[in-house]
């Protein structure tokens, strides 16, 4: 099992070169208007902004970003410097934060936020991590636990970090300060995670027992996938798919 994350882009082609090009992911694959971006061990997508591409917006369509992606990083300070160079917008400079980690925070150019870190004490770098930001992230981890299999492995303050197979999902509280809003606020989430699982019935049958809002119903598509879609209470999106085989 494995979540990944997809963020929305009304230019994924401008978007793209600006992710390679400023913060040094490296395009691994692309279907029509999909990118798939990689970073250390990490792959996520970027697609298209729109009611027509699963309801996940721009930021330039909401004003509002509902998601963050995080990313360690080995050489945090040549990082920033190239983020700076390549245009990216910085919302915090690079610092040595109070929780013991040097990191700084930039914005895309369609207002994505992307917090980069390497902790003071050296650990092992693993690539992106998606934060979802819920108005109660409390309750927003009793659900997912529940209802996705999701398993609370860490807590500080209003944050968590949660695991699902081999990957950590992070959910925090909503903070208009650090331009990080719900998207019960925004009406419509600027991202999206894609569940891979090894029973997707299972999962369907779990996640609509604990409430999970069906938006797209268990089927199976011709590229090869059996799937669903679900929102969660607060409506982040999420996408859970188990591969046919058959394509």
């Amino acid at each position: 099992m494995r979540c990944q994350a997809r963020l929305a882009y009304r230019d994924t082609e401008a978007a793209a070169k600006f992710l390679t090009d400023a913060f040094g992911l490296q395009e691994q694959d692309r279907l029509d208007s999909m990118v798939w971006l990689t970073f250390g061990k990490s792959t996520m997508m970027i697609g298209q902004s729109g009611a027509e591409h699963h309801n996940i917006y721009s930021p330039l369509d909401t004003g509002k970003p509902t998601a963050e992606m995080n990313a360690a990083v080995d050489d945090i300070d040549g990082h920033y410097r190239r983020a700076k160079a390549a245009g990216a917008r910085i919302s915090i400079e690079l610092e040595d934060a109070p929780f013991g980690q040097r990191r700084y925070r930039a914005i895309d150019p369609e207002g994505h936020g992307w917090h980069f870190m390497k902790p003071l004490q050296g650990v092992a770098i693993e690539g992106l991590e998606l934060r979802l930001i819920y108005a109660d992230e409390r309750a927003a981890v009793e659900f997912l636990t529940r209802a996705f299999g999701f398993t609370e492995s860490a807590r500080l303050a209003d944050m968590a970090w949660l695991g699902f197979g081999e990957t950590v999902t992070m959910v925090s509280r909503a903070d208009a300060r650090q331009r990080q809003y719900g998207p019960g606020e925004t009406g419509k989430p600027t991202a999206m995670l894609n569940l891979h699982v090894g029973d997707v019935d299972e999962h369907y049958r779990r996640a609509l027992a604990n409430g999970a809002r069906m938006v797209s119903q268990l089927k199976d598509v011709p590229w090869g996938f059996r799937t669903y879609e679900a929102l969660d209470p607060e409506g982040n999106r999420w996408h859970v798919m188990q591969p046919t085989g058959q394509q």
